[in-house]
């Protein structure tokens, strides 16, 4: 259901800009692509803490991704925005 959720905020976030530049499929991508992103942070998370994961690690990841992607215009670019 996280999994899910976050995508939905990434779609939201991001597919509904392609409306001003029409890059579509680029936008749904870079959601898909968010979400997996955040999903290989955690489970690299859950193997460094032998095989524990807890809420506020999972905020911890999805915080640092915010900050480091979706608040700088030089990484969006890098990673195709």
């Amino acid at each position: 259901i996280m999994s899910e959720q976050l995508l939905v905020y990434f779609i939201h976030t991001y597919f509904c800009g392609a409306v001003y530049d029409g890059s579509v499929y680029a936008k749904a991508k870079m959601a898909v692509d968010s979400v997996f992103y955040i999903y290989e942070m955690m489970a690299a998370r859950w193997m460094k803490n032998e095989k524990c994961l807890d809420t506020e690690d999972i905020i911890e990841i999805v915080y640092r991704y915010s900050r480091e992607v979706e608040h700088s215009d030089d990484n969006l670019k890098q990673m195709g925005m």
